[in-house]
């Protein structure tokens, strides 16, 4: 089917910049990106939103939820990370999805923005394969390579590697529902 990749992090850490940033980077190597967007700041995402970013980025397709809402437009009472995963997958057929936002423990590989030491708890999310920080920071006892926000070749060969060699395919299965 495809892979899917998070991107993690606190409200100002760059999450929508880096997205930007993997867009271009995974279409140079021939991938067909699709992109999902948390909206978390609160309310339906009306207007402009950085899925219109993600789409001049280069993005085939870019969804965005906020209070149960996708810009789409589809609404329900709540909408799953991997329903989400679902229909994108249907909407676009990509090579890749990338994920911004939705600070859970899904099974995909993340990547964690850091401001700073007070945001060091989320490296403790599930599949953390590295963090980006604003600040200088050691490599945390998780192990998780912490790479400097200005060493922009450094943490892309590493994303870049990571996407190309993970065997994280994921494989949709559909289900009938009377929703």
């Amino acid at each position: 089917m495809g892979k899917v990749f998070q991107v993690i992090g606190y409200k100002n850490s760059g999450k929508t910049t880096l997205v930007e940033e993997l867009i271009q980077l995974l279409i140079e190597d021939g991938l067909r990106v699709a992109t999902l967007k948390h909206h978390g700041h609160g309310g339906i995402p009306l207007g402009s939103t950085d899925s219109d970013r993600f789409s001049s980025a280069g993005a085939i397709s870019s969804i965005v939820e906020g209070d149960g809402v996708i810009k789409l437009v589809a609404q329900k009472k709540n909408w799953a990370l991997n329903e989400l995963v679902q229909k994108q997958f249907i909407l676009s057929s990509p090579d890749i999805i990338l994920v911004e936002g939705w600070k859970n423990n899904e099974a995909y590989g993340k990547v964690v923005l850091l401001r700073g030491e007070a945001d060091l708890p989320l490296l403790q999310l599930t599949n953390v394969r590295c963090a980006i920080s604003i600040e200088k920071l050691e490599l945390h006892k998780t192990g998780v390579p912490i790479f400097n926000r200005s060493d922009k070749k450094a943490y892309q060969t590493f994303i870049r590697k990571y996407i190309q060699e993970s065997e994280s395919e994921i494989h949709v299965s559909f289900n009938k529902r009377a929703d």
